[in-house]
């Protein structure tokens, strides 16, 4: 961590350029909105270093005579393509079209540049930059290494320009005795407000920033970093300058050794075989844990991988600790295994997820119960359970087969009874009312003839 005094830097390794930092807050702001892409973004941004090659004599005009320099348009595009590394000709001309309709970019016939006279910018654009100039310093022009822009137009992300941008705009000054104060604070609130970012996302940034070197934390006051953010200082000779590489040497033609002899091979009747192969066995996996992510269908299987998943589901929130959702977690195991044919591990998840408890059975059930009694004594367990019938179900099928067949039985009897008693006279014998008024009246009948018998 550096000290808290002000950093000084006499001069900027490469170069820089004076660039306006509402335009270029503009151009972002413009990004946020979906009217230029990020690739428009970076061309934008070339743009200032292929004017700056243009300026001849720069120590002798003032900054808005350098800013009307003019640059053939296809001189241009062929620098722009360099520069932000774009390999299709046609986005770079569809950039360039697109931030001139914006106003960022000015065409003089053939000729392109940045405004002479000063960005005009729509108005909504124009109240979105102030606003960013407001929130990050209110200043008018931006000291941008050469290196670092060349950088940014080629290699970086979204992020990683709006970082830089904001940290330029608070760290970077020009003194009065044209050497540069690199020293300021900037809180990831301030950056992401402005800019419209995630604070995750600047502060992932941030930290690449300073592993890369670019960036360097100094001492502050903890009052001082809660109101004003961290204090940092920019390194304004980051990227280092590449060095010129030597062409590559001439790879010689790979040839194959001659033999060195046609005579027998050696003799191998010395060497004793090995009474077991060294390294791993043939066909032998090695372990791996269970994952709810990636799920096996051996994993469904082994009561004990089932129970490292119970633990993951649990932790997820899928079901809860009870030993009712562990039993049903044991038994959508294997109502997958049994049913899945093409993805047992996505309706085993479907299963769990979805709580489908109805379409498991009471076979699956018992599975279940026998497997959990395995992993709670501590067992060695086996990696399969073969499946068993339930007896308890066997018994009771068993025995309400036989009452049904002993009722039917009974139902059969009955009728074969009825069949073998003859037959008498429906019509009289049907309601026994009338049954026994007719034998009433026969008996009537009976001693009526009797008594008229005797009499005569």
């Amino acid at each position: 961590m550096a000290s808290n005094h002000s950093i000084e830097q006499r001069t900027i390794p490469g170069g820089y350029l004076l660039c306006e930092l509402q335009p270029l807050l503009a151009a972002w702001a413009a990004y946020r909105r979906k009217q230029l892409s990020f690739l428009d973004l970076r061309i934008y941004l070339a743009m200032h270093e292929v004017v700056h090659r243009r300026r001849a004599g720069a120590s002798a005009q003032t900054w808005h005579e350098r800013r009307s320099v003019r640059v053939v348009e296809n001189a241009a595009i062929e620098e722009l393509l360099i520069l932000t590394r774009c390999m299709r000709r046609s986005r770079v001309t569809g950039a360039v079209a697109r931030l001139e309709r914006l106003g960022f970019i000015e065409r003089d016939g053939g000729n392109v540049g940045l405004p002479a006279a000063g960005i005009v910018l729509p108005r909504e654009l124009g109240a979105l930059a102030q606003r960013m100039v407001q929130q990050l310093a209110p200043r008018s022009f931006l000291p941008f290494p050469r290196r670092l822009l060349r950088y940014l137009a080629g290699n970086a992300s979204a992020a990683a320009l709006a970082v830089v941008i904001a940290q330029l705009a608070r760290c970077v000054y020009v003194q009065e005795n044209e050497s540069f104060s690199t020293l300021g604070s900037c809180s990831v609130e301030r950056i992401a407000r402005a800019f419209e970012l995630h604070p995750r996302t600047v502060k992932a940034m941030r930290h690449a920033l300073l592993m890369s070197g670019w960036l360097t934390r100094c001492a502050a006051e903890l009052w001082h970093e809660q109101r004003y953010g961290a204090r940092f200082a920019v390194n304004l000779s980051w990227p280092p300058a590449s060095p010129e590489r030597p062409p590559p040497a001439a790879q010689p033609s790979r040839r194959f050794a001659p033999p060195q002899g046609t005579g027998p091979l050696a003799d191998s009747g010395n060497q004793q075989p090995v009474g077991r192969p060294l390294g791993a066995k043939l066909g032998q996996r090695q372990q791996r844990s269970a994952r709810l992510r990636h799920l096996v269908p051996d994993d469904l299987r082994s009561p004990l991988r089932l129970n490292e998943l119970h633990a993951q589901a649990v932790d997820a929130g899928w079901i809860t600790m009870s030993e009712a959702d562990q039993l049903r977690f044991f038994a959508s195991a294997r109502h997958a295994c049994r049913v899945g044919t093409r993805n047992p591990g996505g309706l085993f998840v479907a299963t769990v997820r979805g709580n489908r408890w109805h379409l498991l059975t009471l076979t699956e059930e018992e599975w279940a119960r026998r497997a959990l009694r395995r992993v709670d004594a501590g067992a060695p367990t086996p990696d399969k359970i073969a499946d068993q019938p339930n007896m308890l179900l066997t018994e009771l099928v068993t025995l309400v087969a036989g009452s049904l067949s002993l009722s039917k039985s009974s139902e059969r009897a009955k009728v074969r009874t009825a069949d073998a008693v003859p037959k008498k006279n429906w019509a009289v014998s049907e309601h026994p009312a009338v049954s026994s008024s007719t034998a009433i009246t026969s008996n009537a009948s009976i001693s009526d003839s009797t008594l008229s018998a005797s009499a005569a």
